[in-house]
Formats: structure tokens, C-alpha cells, sequence
């Protein structure tokens, strides 16, 4: 269900910005982000009044262990991908000042569920009100811009843990707690 929710948030935000394509700009860099995603970033903006933004990394491999022999017990994967919608409020030629909203979702998992496993899923909820600053701004050719932002989001993370295949420990902490975001990326 929250994938149907995640997707269909995406294309309505598309389809809304392709009618209006004279006015969009892209911007394509990185971000780390308490509520919204962290990783590679790509954002959809109309010149006056929103953004849409997604942001993502997946991570996958194997540790060594102290005697550098790795084996496949050792394996991690770690992924997060997040949506956020930005509302612009006031627009100058080197910054913007913005209402945003979004969500993410961050799953790590290590060794394997034989041996001994953990994993931990984390589901955020967020608000926040950020800005962009053309760090270069030269008119007609791409900007690169800092953005920054700072909000409240409501988490819910679980940890599990499993030996031999079985579940041994279940962990789950939900809350609010205050967060931010910062990114650099090239917009054109």
C-alpha cells in the first residue's frame, strides 16, 4: 500500500508540471535529508510556486572480518529513497524560500538469517521550511545551488533480529524529533 501511495504521488506530481514545461527547471546532485531522502537527487521545479523531489542510494556488498576473510555471512545491503513536495513562498534571483513536505524509507540489513541477522527499517514522516541559495548564479546558464532545510518529522523504526533463521528480538521505536536536510546540486 505504501508503495501504490509513493507512486501515485510521483506521477500526479508529473503530470501536473508537464502542462507546464516552459517554466520547469532540473536539478540533479546530492542531498542528505532527515525526512525526505538522502542520497542522489533530482528535482522538478515550476519558477513560482512548487518542487518535487526525489532522492535515493543503495548500497550492497560484503565486510571483511578481522581476519580479512570475507564470507557471504558478512553481506549488507542498505537503501533509502524518499518524495518530497516543496511549496515555493518567496522567490529572489539568489534564493528561494520554501514549505516542504515528505517522506522516506531506509532499510539496512546484515549478515545473514543462518548465521545471525539485523535489520533495521525506518519510516519517516516529515515538515519543514527550507531555502535555496544559488551559490553560482549566472543568468542563462546552470546555477549551482545549496539547499537547507529544518523540520519536525514523526519516525517509526524497527529493529529485528534473527539466529538461525528464527526471530529472536523485535525492537520498534515511534516518535517526533526535530531534523533538517542539506544538498548541493546543478540546476538548469
Amino acid at each position: 500500500m505504501k508503495n501504490l501511495l509513493f507512486i501515485t504521488v510521483i506521477l500526479s506530481g508529473w503530470m501536473t508540471m508537464a502542462s507546464e514545461a516552459d517554466s520547469l527547471y532540473h536539478l540533479f546532485g546530492v542531498s542528505y535529508s532527515g525526512y525526505s531522502g538522502s542520497g542522489l537527487t533530482y528535482r522538478l521545479r515550476n519558477y513560482d510556486k512548487y518542487s518535487v523531489k526525489i532522492a535515493g542510494y543503495y548500497i550492497s556488498g560484503l565486510d571483511k572480518r578481522e581476519s580479512n576473510v570475507t564470507d557471504f555471512r558478512d553481506k549488507t545491503i542498505q537503501y533509502n529513497f524518499g518524495l518530497e513536495y516543496q511549496k515555493n513562498l518567496i522567490r529572489r534571483d539568489y534564493m528561494l524560500f520554501y514549505l516542504s513536505g515528505g517522506a522516506d524509507y531506509y532499510y539496512a540489513s546484515e549478515g545473514e538469517p543462518i548465521d545471525e541477522q539485523k535489520i533495521i527499517d525506518n519510516f519517516n514522516l516529515g515538515l519543514g521550511f527550507g531555502v535555496d541559495i544559488n551559490v553560482y548564479y549566472n543568468s542563462g546558464f546552470p546555477g549551482i545551488l545549496l539547499f537547507l532545510s529544518l523540520g519536525e518529522k514523526y519516525f517509526i523504526e524497527t529493529e529485528k533480529r534473527y539466529r538461525d533463521n528464527i526471530k529472536i528480538r523485535t525492537d520498534q521505536l515511534r516518535g517526533f524529533t526535530l531534523t533538517g536536510s542539506v544538498g548541493l546540486g546543478v540546476e538548469f
